[in-house]
């Protein structure tokens, strides 16, 4: 049995986020939620994947994906927290947006991007600092799903704007000092062909790893996630309205099937974004470079640690690490490939889960 107290153990936050969609999806018929809580299913996600009485079989639910975690060794976690990760991973500085400072306990720290003098700062040193950089981002410490994310905009010295909200330079000083838990980073500018997909929000590239099978890393799964006007200020999780979702071949780099949610939150294929009409079916620029480079990291600064999630923005030039997690969802990967009914997902899967279960 595994304990509610084990560390890093998530079966709570299961239930809570389960329990929430069996009481609000009203857009999912209430027998059908019901029946996807008995069978071991967050219902929001079964009727985004379309599990069915004769096709469950076939996927892994998910309260068995989050009663076996934390799939990595919780005396390790803190090596990719927000606020620790690129101590971790110095040596690959180049990968790494600026750290500028983070706002703790009420308290403005300056990290090692931080060229100016002074020893204390505080908000007026980073709004002085918005208006020499021009935008920064401002990132929850502890959050999911992109929660929290603010960017901050300076159009002159008295003009800013904080996720797209006007306001004068007193105004910025007293935003910036109400915040708590907060890391502030250079902004990084997606590449041109990203920014023609779509420009008012960032893309997102995830790339999982896992060093189970050999002891050494390799790249599971890949996917693309994009917002629209819909999801104007940060992409959330796939089956969220207005989030396009393009799974990548591993192999070559292609990304393929490109889902979203349809008005009743059920999944559907799409090519092309539907406010730009871009082609969302491409290669992924600088492909083997990014999946070389997360695999190398793995093996050489994180192997202590077994299923990481790395959340990455192409550039132009190649790529930055926006964070890692140590817990990836898994409803773009079933929406396409049911890990249950793959020769390639199952083995690994079952082997994680048959770990975790011998390790409590």
């Amino acid at each position: 049995m595994i304990s509610l107290r084990r560390p890093g153990n998530l079966i709570l936050v299961y239930w809570k986020d389960t329990l929430q969609a069996c009481l609000h999806a009203t857009n999912i018929p209430l027998k059908y939620r019901i029946w996807a809580v008995l069978n071991g299913f967050n219902p929001e996600a079964a009727w985004f994947k379309r599990i069915t009485k004769s096709n469950k079989k076939d996927f892994l639910t998910d309260h068995t994906y989050y009663k076996n975690t934390p799939y990595n060794d919780p005396k390790y976690m803190y090596m990719v927290g927000k606020d620790h990760f690129r101590e971790t991973l110095k040596d690959y500085s180049e990968c790494l947006p600026k750290y500028y400072a983070g706002i703790k306990n009420n308290t403005i720290e300056k990290k090692d991007a931080w060229n100016e003098s002074n020893s204390d700062i505080g908000a007026s040193d980073i709004i002085n600092l918005l208006v020499k950089e021009k935008v920064l981002a401002f990132k929850r410490i502890s959050g999911r799903s992109g929660a929290g994310f603010i960017v901050g905009r300076c159009q002159s010295s008295d003009s800013f704007t904080f996720n797209d909200t006007p306001c004068n330079r007193q105004e910025a000083e007293q935003y910036i000092a109400s915040l708590d838990g907060y890391i502030i980073s250079e902004f990084v500018q997606q590449c041109s062909q990203y920014e023609k997909i779509w420009s008012k929000t960032t893309h997102t590239l995830r790339i999982q790893t896992c060093n189970i099978m050999n002891g050494k890393a390799e790249a599971v799964f890949a996917f693309l996630r994009f917002g629209s006007s819909k999801a104007l200020h940060f992409v959330s999780h796939i089956n969220a309205p207005g989030i396009y979702t393009a799974m990548i071949d591993i192999e070559t780099g292609q990304t393929n099937t490109v889902l979203t949610s349809d008005e009743r939150g059920r999944v559907i294929h799409v090519t092309a974004h539907p406010d730009t009409r871009a082609n969302l079916v491409c290669p992924v620029p600088h492909w083997d470079l990014v999946v070389s480079k997360c695999i190398e990291m793995h093996d050489k600064e994180l192997s202590k640690l077994t299923w990481l999630g790395w959340d990455i923005m192409i550039t132009d030039e190649g790529f930055r690490i926006l964070e890692i997690n140590t817990l990836s969802g898994l409803i773009g990967v079933e929406a396409t490939e049911p890990i249950l009914a793959s020769n390639r997902l199952k083995p690994l899967f079952l082997n994680l889960i048959h770990r975790n279960r011998n390790r409590s």
